[in-house]
């Protein structure tokens, strides 16, 4: 590292260190889109999709409340265009969110390293994160994001 004048110190990485390395020292709050666009399990599968294409997004974080030994409490899943392409090429008449989402939604804080996060989706084999702080979801960080850093944007 190499202090600036009168500031914070900044990071001078080599071209040559590896991408991953790099990506260890940016975190997934700096480059994930903040907020949800959200549905709950009863919601048609259809309306799931206009709000995909109206929103232009590729994921919405589904909620349901789970039934526990000591209670209930909130649980998310998703459901990203790859989950709505293949419920739309099933048969059936429609299915509801809760059918087709990916349950529970796999996820990362805000003050994870976005390595780290390319380590869970690889492992998992997924292009969406759902970001979580104090048990809520507060973003979404997708393969595209990590991709905008990768890229240097």
């Amino acid at each position: 590292m190499r202090p600036s004048r009168g500031g914070p110190s900044v990071v001078v990485m080599p071209i040559d260190v590896p991408l991953t390395a790099r990506l260890d020292l940016v975190v997934v709050g700096d480059v994930m889109h903040p907020g949800v666009i959200s549905c709950t399990t009863d919601t048609p599968l259809v309306e799931v999709a206009r709000t995909l294409a109206s929103e232009q997004v590729h994921c919405v974080v589904v909620s349901d409340v789970e039934r526990t030994p000591t209670g209930k409490r909130l649980r998310w899943s998703i459901i990203d265009t790859d989950d709505l392409v293949r419920a739309l090429a099933g048969p059936g008449s429609g299915p509801l969110a809760g059918d087709v989402a990916t349950s529970p939604a796999t996820t990362v804080a805000p003050s994870d390293s976005v390595a780290d996060a390319l380590a869970l989706m690889v492992s998992a084999r997924i292009s969406h994160l759902v970001v979580q702080e104090r048990g809520y979801p507060v973003g979404v960080l997708s393969a595209l994001d990590i991709a905008r850093v990768a890229g240097g944007r």
